[in-house]
């Protein structure tokens, strides 16, 4: 397991300038640049590789699209640059400028299809940038096999070294295989809010692994996988807020959302949330900083090894919450208690598989 710090970007290929792409001249850094010329087929990679571009030359700016009224897909192929080996040696499809917003205007979707294929990060933000994504659909171009089975490739959607902030935006269909988060990785700051993480694996946090600091607010979690651990992995600093966690599953039963003491103690708070429905413990703890919980539901839970409800290693403060419904086959299928202590207020914890504690 490897976890980014700062990080420099190895260029291999840079982008042409084209006609396709406006931004005003004779005006500042934060003049928008424009990707299109208002129809869908000058919403081109092409064109939003120059904006990116443009962007790094002018220290950042607001990058929106022009395609037209109805939503466009535009695929992203190219491979700009390569990780040191110490930060895994990955190849990065796009390293995003610093001070840098990409706003889809919520038409716009840019998806992964990376030539040569082979396992790709799609965006980077290094540890000096500070990038927002908003009013975007980020995703991977799929396959069918002769099966019918739908496969899609080996890319993560975001690397963040830096300061990311993502906004009304959905990530799905990205497999981070070799990488540590499916949708985004984070060593930095991230703040997520009504965002939407669907169908996406990776080894570790199948939607997000966290080794830095990351708030999730008024956002959810549906159909992600975590190979080897869990949908959401924290060995850093998390907060989950007003968001709900349904339906992911985690290898062997393992917690949905994981808390786990790495290089330093993790803590984490999930507040005013519902995780409910997912194959595998809702919640696993074990980390020395306490896990604290607050007016969440916990139910409905399918776990084998790790029970249904909580998995509990370390400290845990629950307020104001329900565990019911939740099962943990041979396991207390509400707190499964290995170590640490309890703290329960105002806290229903009743009619889990096959006991309770």
């Amino acid at each position: 397991m490897f976890t980014h710090t700062r990080t420099r970007i190895v260029v291999v290929c840079l982008a042409v300038i084209t006609p396709l792409i406006s931004h005003p001249t004779g005006v500042g850094a934060n003049a928008p640049l424009t990707v299109g010329d208002g129809t869908p087929d000058s919403c081109t990679e092409s064109a939003f590789s120059d904006a990116l571009s443009v962007a790094s030359a002018k220290d950042g700016g607001m990058i929106r699209f022009s395609c037209g009224e109805d939503p466009v897909t535009i695929v992203l192929t190219q491979v700009g640059g390569v990780l040191p080996p110490e930060d895994g040696g990955l190849l990065v499809m796009y390293d995003m400028p610093e001070h840098t917003t990409i706003d889809g205007g919520g038409l716009v979707t840019l998806a992964g299809q990376p030539q040569p294929p082979g396992p790709r990060t799609m965006f980077f933000v290094n540890s000096q940038a500070t990038v927002t994504f908003q009013n975007l659909h980020l995703s991977t171009v799929g396959s069918v096999d002769d099966d019918g089975n739908e496969l899609f490739p080996k890319v993560a959607a975001v690397q963040n070294d830096g300061n990311l902030t993502i906004r009304n935006c959905t990530f799905s269909h990205f497999r981070g295989v070799g990488t540590y988060g499916g949708a985004v990785g984070n060593s930095g700051s991230l703040a997520v809010s009504h965002s939407a993480f669907m169908d996406n694996w990776a080894g570790d946090g199948g939607a997000i692994f966290n080794s830095g600091v990351a708030t999730v607010t008024d956002s959810t979690f549906s159909g992600n996988r975590g190979v080897t651990q869990s949908s959401i992995w924290n060995q850093g600093t998390f907060e989950l807020t007003n968001s709900t966690v349904v339906g992911n599953y985690s290898s062997h039963g393992r917690p949905t959302i994981w808390n786990v003491t790495r290089t330093q103690p993790a803590c984490m708070k999930v507040n005013n949330s519902v995780i409910s429905g997912n194959s595998g413990a809702a919640l696993g703890q074990t980390s020395e900083c306490a896990l604290t919980i607050n007016n969440t539901q916990i139910t409905d839970n399918f776990g084998s090894f790790f029970g249904g409800g909580i998995y509990m290693g370390g400290d845990v403060i629950l307020r104001n919450s329900t565990i019911t419904g939740n099962t943990g086959v041979a396991w207390p299928g509400g707190i499964w208690i290995l170590g640490g202590t309890l703290t329960l207020i105002h806290t229903d914890v009743s009619g889990n598989t096959p006991s309770d504690f």
